[in-house]
Parts: C-alpha cells; structure tokens; sequence
C-alpha cells in the first residue's frame, strides 16, 4: 500500500513474497475476529499437520521459530470506518518489514489488541532471532515495539 499501516518508512526488498489477509467468511464482521496473512509452503503445509519431519526445517512444536510484536500502534485513535484496510494494511507492512530478517510463512494480527499485535512465522528459529533481536524496542510509528520469540504451539491457537 501506499501508506503506511504502522510508519515503516524503510524500503521493501524486492524480493518479498506478497500477503494477503484472508477476509471473514460472508455474513461475519471483521470486529471479534482474527486475520491471518499467508505465505504457504509445502514444510509449512506439514508442521501444520503436526508431521514431525517438518522439525528439522524449523517446524514441530518446540520450534522457537514465531516472532510476536506488541505495542505496534494505539488502536484508541485509529478510525477503521476511515481506514477499512488498516489491519491489512498494517500486517502487510511488518510482513515486509521483518522479511529482510528471513522467510516470512505468516503473519496474523489480533484486532482485541488495544495496541498492535502481530504474530509471524519464519522458517527457521534462527531467522525468528534475528527478527526479535532487532525489532525489540525499535521505534514504529512513534511507539517502542517489543518483541518476542515464542514456540510455534502458538499456531494452535490463531490459525
């Protein structure tokens, strides 16, 4: 998008996958619910599965490979009736944000958080490191951002 969700002002490498937000099923409001943006792959396909050769490839359940963002912006002041796509918009952007640290599989974002809340999934642990290291208390659209590596059980609970 042309603007940005979250004040990313950096640049996107060119060579960052598209994602797309998948819209609630007809009749369902988007306020309650979750949105997930999705890079598939085949291995991704598999830790879904909960098969197990997955976890050489930075799958499996322990898998320290998810990335969590907090504090990304106060939802207190943003008007969705101006901004319909700003959730799309603004998971879009960490997406290609954190792509420069690794192979972004997906990317959820969590409307009840009052603040900004994105979850991501790498390919691998160490690619989700990275991403943490330096994401953690960056400045973001005027706001300090955490981040968190956490377990890929995680996927449980939003996909």
């Amino acid at each position: 998008s042309s603007s940005s969700a979250c004040g990313s002002s950096a640049p996107a490498p060119a060579a960052a996958a598209a994602v797309k937000v998948e819209e609630p099923p007809p009749g369902v409001s988007k306020e309650g619910t979750f949105g997930c943006a999705e890079v598939k792959t085949e291995l991704d396909e598999r830790a879904m599965a909960g098969e197990d050769e997955g976890a050489e490839a930075g799958f499996g359940d322990n898998v320290m490979s998810t990335v969590e963002l907090t504090r990304l912006c106060d939802m207190r002041i943003v008007d969705l009736r101006d901004w319909p796509s700003f959730f799309q918009d603004m998971v879009e952007d960490v997406a290609k944000e954190c792509s420069r640290y690794g192979d972004v599989l997906r990317a959820w974002y969590d409307p009840q958080a009052d603040f900004g809340r994105v979850v991501l999934r790498f390919s691998n642990a160490d690619e989700a490191k990275a991403c943490s290291d330096i994401m953690d208390d960056r400045w973001f659209a005027g706001r300090q951002i955490k981040a968190h590596v956490l377990s890929s059980t995680v996927w449980r609970t939003i996909r």
